[in-house]
């Protein structure tokens, strides 16, 4: 099974056609087309050798349908795909690790590569600062048999929440092209799909956030020190501290304790470098573990 492109006219008159294939008994398929900056388009779908469909490629051909330049990667299909503002390429699918995010150069070799679990990714767009939105179906999370499944990320693939980076790596997928028949026929026939999405439904928020103000000055009712550590903070209250809570950045609890005292030391050592966030009696505060 290849993969079948035809290039018509403003009124449907072909102008070129192509089929997108090897030499293997393979399954290709081809899930998304876009244009791109030099006149030519850029595919991704999925496709495989023998019985397997399973393998996400960039397919990127001129204004001509000639190929340019073909590649797979690990994964199980691509669904989507935009150039990106450096000329390279940015798709989203699914592998085994859940929705799939991979940025290439221009031709085509991997930048970085993202997963956020879940089920499988169907479309990407970009977002106003720079990073990108991404949305997909899920059957790990949410109510439902597949839910709608949304994740935002920074302009390098991090989203905040259950982001594994999978390592995909990229080798030539041995696609040719050959011109293919079209036979181009019109009639009166229509056919009307029933409704696919409808409004109404709930929103789950999988990961939580803690907020940080823009700029924090010095507590004067709760303090910590030395800040930075590499080994034991002490934190100190003019109140007693109650339930003492530290996050991470990912706003994941990294320690917490109910503490009847005005003060009370925490052993830092087997924390990440990074900056926490610590919470006691609605205050907050932030220290370094170098």
């Amino acid at each position: 099974m290849d993969i079948y492109l035809v290039k018509t006219d403003a009124n449907g008159n072909v102008q070129w056609s192509k089929a997108y294939g090897t030499s293997l008994n393979e399954y290709a398929f081809g899930h998304c087309l876009q244009a791109t900056t030099d006149g030519g388009y850029i595919i991704t779908g999925q496709g495989g050798s023998g019985q397997s469909s399973s393998g996400i490629f960039l397919l990127k051909i001129d204004a001509s349908g000639n190929i340019r330049w073909a590649k797979n990667y690990d994964g199980i299909y691509g669904h989507s795909v935009k150039q990106t503002s450096d000329r390279g390429f940015a798709v989203v699918g699914n592998s085994s690790s859940g929705v799939e995010l991979i940025k290439t150069d221009s031709l085509g070799a991997v930048q970085w590569s993202k997963a956020y679990g879940g089920n499988q990714g169907f479309f990407l767009d970009f977002a106003s600062d720079g990073g990108y939105v991404l949305g997909g179906q899920t059957v790990s999370f949410g109510a439902g048999f597949k839910d709608g499944f949304m994740i935002k990320t920074d302009s390098a693939g991090n989203s905040g929440c259950a982001t594994s980076n999978p390592g995909v790596a990229a080798t030539v997928a041995p696609f040719i092209a050959a011109n293919a028949a079209t036979l181009v026929s019109q009639g009166p026939q229509t056919i009307a799909y029933s409704l696919l999405y409808q409004r109404g439904t709930t929103i789950t928020n999988l990961c939580t956030t803690v907020g940080i103000d823009p700029v924090i000055k010095n507590n004067p009712r709760l303090s910590i020190y030395p800040n930075p550590s590499d080994n034991r903070v002490t934190i100190q209250s003019a109140t007693e501290l109650g339930l003492v809570t530290v996050y991470n950045t990912l706003a994941q609890i990294v320690y917490s304790r109910t503490v009847n005292d005005f003060q009370q030391q925490i052993d830092v050592s087997g924390f990440s470098p990074g900056i926490y966030i610590l919470l006691s009696q609605g205050e907050r505060i932030l220290f370094v573990k170098e």
